[in-house]
């Protein structure tokens, strides 16, 4: 298995985990918001697998702690990609942008 779909796969289990117990609220209510929105269930996953992903990017990749402000923020503003407020503000190698940028969506 490639190393994109274990991590797509492991996204997948944290955003799981975080809607069994509704913790936080804000995935499960993205989650069904983007249902509404018409999004299949795969779909919405990936998007919200977007805001784990930058999480996880940051702890990383600047050894920044998990962000839980900006997370919520970035499921509350589903179905927009979260990388406009990522990237303000910070100084990130175009590189990284791109390679992150491709692997936030799952291709």
């Amino acid at each position: 298995m490639k190393s994109i779909h274990i991590a797509r796969e492991q996204i997948f289990q944290i955003i799981s985990n975080q809607m069994m117990p509704n913790n936080p609220p804000e995935t499960k209510l993205g989650f069904e918001r983007l249902k509404t929105l018409g999004y299949s269930e795969i779909k919405a996953n990936k998007k919200i697998g977007q805001c784990v992903a930058i999480e996880i990017f940051n702890i990383l990749k600047y050894k920044k702690p998990f962000n839980r402000s900006r997370y919520i923020s970035n499921l509350n503003k589903l179905p927009d990609e979260p990388f406009d407020d990522w990237v303000i503000g910070r100084t990130i190698n175009i590189g990284d942008v791109a390679e992150v940028a491709q692997a936030l969506r799952f291709k």
